[in-house]
């Protein structure tokens, strides 16, 4: 968000998803509906899809928030090539 602070909830989403193994980072982007996107990046040390589930699971168990898969996007990096400098 350029120009301004996130909202709290917006970290606090973004601080559980962070918590999931093998995810890096997570950002979450809201509109006055809900969530309109969670954008992931994680290692490749697991499926995307087993990724979304357990994202799917942490927000609906932590803030009672089910989310449609269709919404999350996951992308990988390959650290067995090294960290990118």
């Amino acid at each position: 968000m350029v120009g301004g602070s996130k909202s709290s909830i917006t970290q606090e989403y973004e601080s559980i998803l962070c918590q999931i193994k093998d995810i890096i980072s997570a950002r979450v982007v809201l509109d006055k509906e809900g969530v309109q996107e969670i954008h992931i990046l994680a290692a490749n040390g697991r499926s995307p899809k087993q990724i979304v589930r357990d994202i799917e699971s942490a927000l609906l168990a932590q803030f009672n928030m089910p989310i449609d898969h269709k919404k999350i996007s996951v992308a990988q990096l390959d650290w067995d090539t090294g960290i990118p400098e």
